[in-house]
């Protein structure tokens, strides 16, 4: 975002984000002056008081898919749907887009438990293009206009796994550079009012990366770039130090693709594995061996042990695996070990918990990120959404880790915030200037009310962006 010059001013409230003495953070121009004590501040300078307030440093969200979250404010969401005639409803009102792109879908909250048919699909249109995706990202069906369109050949109609991966981003250069600037602005702004100031924003291809870098200095929040290609001239060509961000090693629980060591408790497969150990190993070390950070989707055991098994065989520069949902013990101690750093979802266990105890079973579910085994041992865990999959929103995944199913796996509140804050920072090697509030870290807050349920502002490089109305 543009820089502009702002006067030295003061924020007040009842306590500080690891500063147990202290209530006011002292901001000049773009940096933390001070954190102080308001009966320590000169009798001129300016206070903003902030009633039943906790200063915290602004939130990250460490896996953002920034255009698709946008594109779902442009484009119809089917979540709401409560069976397959809701979603023939909705996709009926939205026909003035072409193609018709729809996202969301759970099948799995259906009446019917099933994905709408290719042929019910082709009742809402025979001639415009229909694609419906599920919430998860990871598997889609269409209409025979759409699958014309694309080329689609399978004989499935559910296209998932390796299926879907190519599809994906067929789907994603149908939108017209028009429509993915709009996603962007509107992913932003909506971090923005969540009290989010700094995302990890992945971009699924270099056109994309390349219509942000147009817009990134008149966008409200930093976003920290990860582009989705195993292009690693083009991404060294760029200047960009890191590659990656969700390139799937497997895929996902809901589609049964997500790689396990054992079959799934609904199902007598085992997941999907989508690289052989060589083609991974030719990748990751390409990248890594030109100073690249890496980092790659890994939710199953069975994907963790190979993305981890990889990692140790190249130059280490904080390579991340985003999810690790099914990480184990013995794979805990390895991500310790070595440095690496771990990109988690707190909200996927207050979304989806009874999902994972349908696919998995009652007590691989209760074991599935392991929150409090990873911060005992000092792992560096950044916490964010998966937007779309799950919503921009800090303080409800601060709840659900504070909060997990099996209460052995909760992490303190402190902890769950350094999740939202310091450690992403770190994530990006950006711990010197932010993630904390402390004298000459980039004035990045988000304030709160004394109960963790509602952002009160937002100070992004010492800016006021958000400022909601308290009572008198």
């Amino acid at each position: 975002m543009k820089h502009v010059n702002y006067v030295m001013y003061a924020i007040t409230g009842n306590k500080i984000f690891n500063h147990p003495d202290r209530d006011t953070v002292i901001i000049d121009d773009d940096r933390i002056y001070d954190v102080t004590n308001v009966s320590q501040l000169p009798p001129n300078m300016e206070v903003k008081t902030f009633d039943n307030a906790y200063i915290l440093p602004g939130f990250w969200d460490t896996h953002v898919h920034v255009v698709t979250t946008g594109v779902m404010m442009v484009y119809p969401n089917l979540k709401p749907a409560t069976c397959i005639d809701d979603v023939l409803s909705i996709l009926s009102m939205n026909l003035h887009h072409e193609p018709l792109i729809a996202y969301g879908l759970a099948p799995h909250r259906l009446r019917e438990k099933r994905y709408p048919t290719t042929s019910e699909l082709d009742t809402v249109s025979r001639t415009q293009s229909i694609i419906v995706i599920r919430e998860d990202l990871h598997s889609c069906v269409m209409n025979t206009a759409a699958r014309r369109r694309l080329g689609i050949t399978s004989a499935a109609e559910v296209l998932r796994g390796e299926e879907f991966e190519p599809i994906w981003y067929k789907i994603q250069s149908c939108m017209g550079d028009d429509i993915i600037a709009q996603a962007i602005k509107l992913t932003c702004n909506y971090a923005i009012n969540h009290g989010v100031t700094t995302i990890c924003g992945l971009f699924s291809n270099l056109r994309e990366y390349k219509i942000y870098d147009k817009l990134k200095d008149d966008l409200p929040i930093d976003v920290i770039p990860y582009v989705q290609t195993r292009d690693v001239e083009s991404i060294v060509k760029l200047g960009l130090p890191r590659i990656g961000g969700c390139i799937l090693v497997d895929g996902s629980i809901s589609s049964h693709t997500a790689a396990m060591d054992t079959p799934y408790h609904d199902s007598d497969t085992c997941g999907i594995l989508y690289f052989t150990d060589d083609e991974l190993l030719q990748f990751v070390r390409k990248a890594a061996e030109t100073g690249l950070q890496v980092a790659m989707h890994a939710i199953g055991e069975r994907a963790i042990r190979q993305l981890l098994d990889t990692y140790k065989r190249v130059p280490q520069h904080r390579h991340r695996i985003e999810h690790a949902e099914c990480i184990t013990d013995e794979q805990i101690e390895q991500v310790a070990r070595h440095s690496i750093v771990l990109s988690m979802q707190p909200a996927f266990e207050g979304v989806f918990h009874n999902l994972y105890v349908e696919r998995l079973g009652y007590s691989k579910a209760m074991n599935m990120n392991p929150f409090r085994k990873v911060f005992d041992r000092n792992i560096k865990v950044g916490f964010g959404s998966d937007s779309p999959v799950t919503t921009i929103d800090p303080l409800f995944g601060i709840k659900c880790a504070t909060h997990h199913p099996n209460p052995e796996l909760s992490i303190s509140y402190d902890e769950a915030i350094l999740g939202f804050t310091e450690h992403p920072a770190y994530a990006c090697f950006m711990e010197t200037e932010y993630g904390k509030l402390a004298p000459g870290y980039i004035a990045d807050i988000t304030v709160v009310d004394m109960g963790m349920n509602k952002i009160l502002a937002v100070i992004k490089r010492g800016q006021i962006v958000l400022k909601q109305e308290q009572p008198a």
